[in-house]
């Protein structure tokens, strides 16, 4: 089991997910029907889950899509379907592949609309940057919706402001400093809108992000404890 915070950097975490998945998709157009069947489905859909979470060390709680997108994979009924239609394709003639082809060419477009984040070529996924892309870690929101704390109240901020990861990041006062370290990289005000555009565009802004979400977190973990 690979730990959130030891253990493998992101990048030897992908290389061993690749090595499940296409162990997984073995002979897949021999048994893709079965994935019409949902306790198969399932299965599957369950381990590809693990397989996220443990690439992008994430909390158990966080949801399947936004586990999948951090991690930088596709469904893995995307994944059957492409190999399958990758296999198919490759055995027909042209002029019996114009339905799977088109079916593997719509594939790849839905594939493309993550592209620019699985295709950076900087910037690595840590336990600290996940928890400020997901919103599942110390904050107050998050640890109120999951019966840890009785308010999702910012503690710094008070009169009814709820503590989230975009709270934190854009806002909080306790965190001014952080935050302008990564404006300056930047040359911007951060918000919500600009952070993923920003960061896989420029490797500078991956890190100081990266470097933001680290100290921000600690900071909120030893005010949990």
């Amino acid at each position: 089991m690979l730990l959130n915070t030891r253990g493998p950097k992101h990048g030897r975490r992908l290389l061993l997910s690749s090595v499940i998945r296409s162990t997984a998709l073995y002979a897949v157009p021999s048994w893709i029907k079965g994935m019409e069947t949902r306790s198969y489905r399932r299965s599957l859909e369950s381990t590809h889950r693990l397989r996220a979470i443990r690439v992008c060390s994430a909390f158990r709680t966080i949801s399947d899509d936004a586990a999948l997108v951090i991690a930088g994979l596709l469904p893995i009924d995307e994944y059957a379907a492409i190999a399958s239609d990758s296999f198919t394709a490759s055995r027909q003639t042209n002029s019996t592949t114009t339905d799977q082809q088109s079916g593997l060419e719509h594939r790849r477009a839905w594939q493309s609309s993550l592209r620019r984040w699985q295709e950076r070529k900087h910037g690595a996924v840590n336990f600290y940057l996940t928890q400020l892309l997901s919103g599942h870690g110390c904050f107050s929101s998050y640890l109120k919706r999951f019966n840890h704390d009785e308010s999702d109240e910012c503690t710094w901020c008070g009169a009814g402001i709820v503590e989230d990861a975009s709270h934190v990041l854009q806002h909080c006062p306790r965190f001014d400093v952080e935050r302008c370290r990564l404006q300056n990289v930047m040359g911007e005000l951060v918000t919500s809108r600009n952070l993923i555009r920003r960061m896989t565009a420029d490797p500078d802004v991956w890190e100081a992000v990266s470097a933001f979400a680290v100290r921000v977190t600690k900071v909120l973990r030893k005010l949990e404890r």
